[in-house]
């Protein structure tokens, strides 16, 4: 749990990351980790971006997702 949070305060605190994709970043670990706090807290987050709700599901199986750009499924992976 630590080593998660270490890194969502990173990605969230050290804005080095296109905040699009950060977004999807955290909507894939909160998925991937069944946490209902990260997918709810960060759906809204990614929307308020501009991300598309295809986008942010998409997460949920982001190698089949046809919506994504290069950089997008180069941070997903």
């Amino acid at each position: 749990a630590k080593a998660l949070s270490d890194l969502l305060s990173t990605l969230l605190w050290e804005p080095k990351l296109d905040p699009r994709l950060r977004e999807l970043v955290i909507m894939r670990l909160g998925w991937a980790t069944g946490s209902v706090y990260e997918w709810t807290q960060h759906w809204r987050i990614a929307s308020q971006l501009g991300v598309s709700e295809a986008d942010i599901v998409g997460v949920r199986d982001w190698r089949s997702h046809a919506g994504y750009r290069p950089a997008d499924r180069a941070v997903l992976a």
